[in-house]
């Protein structure tokens, strides 16, 4: 089975550089100040931190889930191994 291509991981890093660049190069608007009332509702610089935060690290959800399947699967071959050795 062949490996990933090379070439569309570098269109899409591409891709989220250039959104990125966009974002940062676009006038900052006046921070806005959340009232008492809704502290729940969060800045517009925190909101784009934290897109920018999964636009960065979306891959890690994929190796969590990765990881936690090969665990569960380690974890099963033991528990059998358990019952027909002991």
């Amino acid at each position: 089975m062949p490996k990933k291509s090379r070439r569309s991981k570098s269109r899409k890093r591409a891709r989220l550089a250039q959104i990125a660049r966009e974002r940062g190069s676009q006038p900052a608007a006046p921070a806005v100040v959340a009232p008492a009332a809704a502290p729940d509702v969060l800045p517009k610089k925190k909101i784009s931190e934290a897109l920018d935060l999964a636009l960065r690290y979306g891959y890690v959800m994929a190796d969590l889930r990765r990881v936690g399947i090969l665990t569960g699967i380690i974890l099963l071959i033991l528990l059998v191994l358990s019952f027909i050795i002991g």
